[in-house]
């Protein structure tokens, strides 16, 4: 059953929600059943999707910062760990039906974007507000 106060499963016998501490009474139970939330099939595939990109990400650029080593190699790989790390980290809130994730996602594009417009491309901000906009739809 979903606790009433914070949505979160919890087991049917419990007394106490393990989340938030609210007391979990009899008909709460009957109500949780209405509650139950359900994701689109393809918003699911979606955000499981784009959870392996990101984690790709990260494995292949310590893969090829560790194979070739060179330093200008080290920048772009912590620049891209320092974007999809808190890309994860969102993906996850929002598989968690976590609200906030949304924002987390939507900020991990913050920081390229001030950087690929302060080199000289205006165009960025059109892309990373493309992504933040696909993510909005498919939620």
């Amino acid at each position: 059953m979903l606790c009433s106060k914070c949505c979160e499963e919890i087991p049917d016998e419990s007394i106490i929600c393990p989340e938030c501490g609210n007391t979990v009474s009899s008909t709460s139970s009957d109500t949780s059943d209405g509650m139950k939330r359900k994701r689109h099939g393809f918003t699911s595939f979606y955000l499981i999707f784009s959870l392996t990109v990101a984690i790709a990400m990260i494995i292949a650029a310590c893969y090829f910062f560790a194979v070739y080593g060179e330093p200008l190699l080290f920048v772009v790989a912590m620049f891209i760990i320092i974007i999809a790390i808190p890309q994860v980290v969102g993906i996850i809130l929002l598989l968690r039906w976590k609200k906030v994730g949304f924002w987390v996602y939507a900020g991990s594009f913050l920081l390229p974007t001030i950087y690929i417009v302060g080199i000289g491309s205006p165009e960025a901000i059109l892309i990373a507000l493309v992504f933040i906009v696909i993510m909005w739809a498919v939620l």
